[in-house]
């Protein structure tokens, strides 16, 4: 035993995991496809202020590697809280084919979180502009 799954395990895993998320109600995943999409837009922002002049003063080089390291702050919130972005259930379709799941299923899923995920980083967007953030000097 070495800690890793193998190939057909980490296949069954999807499956299980697809198997759970076809079945979460509508408000389960727009809760949760929201609360990602504002983290999301939350890493972008902060991936903004952080690097808006850097370029300048650092070097190209240097203000692009800051800036993954810090809209990754985004993807960490998702996993931490369990929120739940659309890109994370682009594999959902091998329980299809593997016949755990109905692509219906996974066409709804798809549907109301990607909705949601639009509608937290919208949110978002709101908050930075009716706040004036985006007027400052990072705007």
């Amino acid at each position: 035993m070495n800690g890793f799954k193998s190939p057909v395990e980490l296949a069954k895993s999807a499956c299980l995991a697809a198997k759970a998320k076809v079945a979460w109600s509508v408000p389960q995943m727009l809760v949760l496809g929201t609360m990602a999409g504002a983290y999301i837009a939350f890493g972008g922002w902060l991936m903004t202020v952080v690097t808006h002049d850097l370029a300048a003063n650092m070097g190209l080089g240097f203000s692009r590697f800051l800036g993954g390291a810090i809209f990754s702050v985004g993807l960490m919130l998702v996993v931490i809280a369990g929120a739940e972005l659309f890109t994370g259930n682009c594999m959902m379709p091998l329980s299809v084919m593997a016949g755990c799941t109905p692509m219906s299923g996974v066409v709804r899923n798809w549907f109301w979180v990607y909705v949601a995920n639009f509608i937290g980083s919208v949110l978002v967007a709101f908050l930075i502009y009716y706040s004036g953030l985006w007027k400052g000097p990072i705007g």
